[in-house]
């Protein structure tokens, strides 16, 4: 599990993270519908629509976790964990 390399926020609700793991669990529930390799089901290519689907919606969840509102991108999102990092590091 990816996610677990990354500093998690220490002020989530028990409701996002409740949430949080309905979604991996529905997540391993679409993969186990395909009867495929996992780089077949991630290749970007070929990856399931439902299955793509069901992981921005994770990623959106995970987000809430940081802050309210959406990131502009990927640099922002870096920045703020690579604070966070720091700070729970010292």
């Amino acid at each position: 599990m990816v996610y677990n390399n990354y500093p998690f926020p220490m002020d989530v609700s028990e409701d996002l993270k409740d949430k949080i793991r309905s979604q991996v669990t529905e997540i391993l529930k679409i993969r186990d519908k395909y009867d495929d390799t996992l780089a077949n089901l991630y290749d970007p290519l070929i990856m399931p629509p439902d299955l793509k689907k069901a992981h921005e919606k994770l990623d959106k969840l995970v987000d809430k976790c940081y802050q309210s509102k959406a990131f502009k991108n990927d640099e922002e999102r870096m920045k703020l964990l690579f604070k966070l990092y720091s700070e729970y590091g010292a």
